[in-house]
């Protein structure tokens, strides 16, 4: 069975800058092909670090499933879950189908902000700091503020937003053109909207292949807690017999 790696990598945007990050992947073939889906050129793609069982125990992993768990106990939806546990993320955005789901959400956010603000006649600068006040993700939130510091240097947005790996080729382009035509307000309410299809219809799919397992885990947690009560009555029971 082939191990989960960490992959550190550079690559150059179609801007020319370069740009790095980190995937988890079970080769180093499948960085490569994500990054020219992402229409990046790859510089380097390096072997970072094993993922072991491990790695995927740590204790904020464990407390954000049991935390994910009650929530779905509780009857909330999957998704509604994630957004609300995405503030804490670092751990889910590694993890692909989540990570595409958070940021989908995080973009049609983001989107939808920049959009009224720019059809409320605000400036672009004004209208940044509104998203970053309206994203709860610390990665996200972290990505909007660099944004707006190149933004205010005179840097257009298409061009800081090709320096920030979270954005994908498409939101880039579409802005150029938004600019370039001066109707950005169009084009980033055609962002938001096509965000939202996209993350809609992967959380469908998401909720019909995570729910069973989570309810596995649920019940897990329930039979557990359960154990840990019932047994030292048992022990007890035992002991004086």
């Amino acid at each position: 069975m082939n191990k989960v790696r960490l992959y550190r990598w550079q690559a150059l945007d179609t801007q020319g800058q370069i740009r790095d990050g980190e995937m988890i992947a079970t080769a180093k073939d499948a960085v490569f092909q994500h990054l020219f889906q992402e229409g990046l050129q790859p510089l380097s793609v390096r072997f970072n670090q094993r993922l072991t069982a491990s790695y995927w125990r740590t204790d904020d992993l464990i407390v954000l499933f049991r935390q994910l768990a009650t929530l779905l106990q509780a009857g909330l939806p999957l998704v509604n879950a994630l957004t609300l546990l995405a503030s804490e993320q670092t751990l889910l955005l590694a993890v692909p189908l989540i990570s595409r789901l958070i940021c989908g959400g995080c973009l049609t956010q983001i989107f939808q902000t920049l959009a009224m603000t720019q059809q409320a006649g605000l400036n672009l600068i004004t209208g940044l700091q509104a998203a970053a006040l309206s994203i709860n993700n610390r990665c996200f939130r972290q990505a909007i503020n660099e944004i707006q510091h190149q933004v205010t240097q005179g840097i257009p947005l298409h061009q800081a937003l090709a320096k920030q790996h979270l954005f994908p080729p498409l939101c880039q382009q579409l802005i150029r053109i938004g600019e370039e035509s001066g109707a950005l307000d169009t084009l980033l309410a055609r962002l938001a909207h096509w965000n939202e299809q996209q993350t809609y219809q992967l959380a469908e799919g998401l909720a019909q292949t995570l729910e069973p397992i989570m309810m596995l885990i649920v019940g897990g947690l329930v039979g557990g807690l359960v154990i840990a009560m019932y047994l030292p009555i048992f022990q007890l029971g035992s002991v004086m017999g």
